[in-house]
């Protein structure tokens, strides 16, 4: 399959304009001197050029000496196809282009080893790289990992697979994120937000020190099992959203976090249990087992709440597709028992599928399931609205 090459990133050297415009620059120079945007202060036109891609940014190191090096300086370094101006695939198929997708794989790691090299790498705040690449591209990733560490970048989000959310070819090993690189940095490291997918998390430093300050964790189809996960959230003290999907090696999640306020799990499908202790939480989502008419999953998922918890902070509680289960009605007479602070409780009885990230989807109505909604309806107000304290806010639909 033929295609035509890329045109080259312009930075560091490929930045630098042609001998037939050095004259152009230096009138733009002589331009630039006497004021303008050039007479705003670094920091200034820094966050400015943070706001255009790198290929962008990079190509202001021409306009005149005051702007060389400011590129060099951008606040958020995001390292994808787009910002270096790559052809994407449309609706790639990854066997018949493996070819092609492993030499734009060389190519995009040239171009982002090449503005690392040139990056000052200094007050970074976000840090992002999407590409599919696997381990056999372990040792570029290591050190753009490495890097990102010593910036003290605030936000890291490392996606290995691209826009249709295809990764490396399935017989690569997926990439092991180098936590190493996190440990004894309490000092200096001040992540805050860290996103994963498509990669494996396994062996974790003694002094994870360097998750002290998250707040914000995702992981999606990332290879873990119970025994590290346990171990990475032990060293997020401050961490406020968890976020695990399709992280299918977990059977036992289990999490104890005083800051924790949102949790989501969604597709993980080898996963039996769940146990929460986090009494700030106010959202918790849960999607897997896919049910169908006459499928039943292959075993029961229990969702495990420690004896002494209590939501202080819940304060709105939704159920979709309730169908009278004995179950989600014994669920909620629990939460409506350990949350002080509730006042709004939603039962929908139309049949809805949960998507992930607060989105819904539902379903067309049959005759089945209008006997079905009649039937929910009636369990709702019977059995659950007596128990729904004054101060909360009811609604049935």
């Amino acid at each position: 399959m033929g295609s035509t090459s890329p045109p080259a990133i312009p930075v560091a050297d490929d930045c630098k304009p042609p001998k037939k415009r050095t004259t152009w620059c230096s009138d733009q120079q002589s331009v630039q001197s006497h004021g303008g945007i050039s007479a705003l202060p670094d920091d200034i036109l820094i966050k400015i050029l943070s706001l255009m891609t790198i290929r962008e940014a990079a190509l202001t190191d021409c306009l005149s000496t005051r702007w060389r090096h400011l590129w060099k300086k951008v606040k958020n370094v995001i390292l994808d196809k787009h910002n270096f101006g790559m052809q994407t695939i449309a609706n790639p198929n990854i066997h018949e282009n493996s070819d092609l997708l492993n030499s734009e794989a060389t190519e995009f790691v040239h171009k982002v080893n090449r503005v690392l090299h040139h990056h000052s790498g200094n007050g970074i705040e976000k840090f992002e790289v999407k590409f599919p690449l696997s381990s056999t591209h372990a040792s570029d990733l290591d050190r753009w990992i490495a890097f990102a560490a010593a910036s003290s970048a605030e936000k890291i989000f490392i996606s290995l697979h691209d826009k249709h959310d295809i990764g490396a070819p399935q017989q690569s090993e997926p990439y092991k994120f180098p936590l190493k690189e996190f440990a004894d940095m309490r000092d200096y490291c001040w992540l805050r937000v860290l996103f994963l997918s498509m990669c494996s998390l396994e062996t974790v430093p003694t002094n994870l020190s360097g998750f002290s300050h998250l707040e914000s964790l995702s992981l999606n189809c990332v290879s873990i099992v119970d025994e590290v996960f346990l171990n990475i959230a032990s060293s997020c003290h401050a961490l406020r959203e968890l976020w695990l999907k399709k992280c299918n090696q977990l059977i036992h999640v289990r999490i104890s976090n005083s800051q924790l306020v949102a949790m989501e799990v969604n597709g993980c499908k080898s996963l039996i249990s769940i146990n929460v202790h986090a009494k700030k939480l106010e959202e918790f989502s849960y999607m897997g087992h896919k049910v169908y008419d006459n499928i039943r999953p292959l075993r029961p998922l229990n969702i495990i709440w420690p004896e002494d918890f209590t939501a202080e902070a819940l304060h709105t509680i939704r159920i979709g597709g309730f169908s009278g289960e004995p179950e989600l009605v014994d669920l909620l007479f629990f939460l409506l028992g350990r949350s002080p602070v509730l006042k709004t409780l939603l039962v929908y009885t139309q049949r809805r599928r949960y998507q992930g990230y607060n989105r819904w989807q539902r379903y067309r109505w049959t005759p089945e399931d209008m006997k079905r909604r009649y039937y929910a309806r009636g369990v709702a107000f019977t059995l659950l609205a007596p128990k729904v304290p004054p101060t909360v806010k009811l609604t049935i639909s």
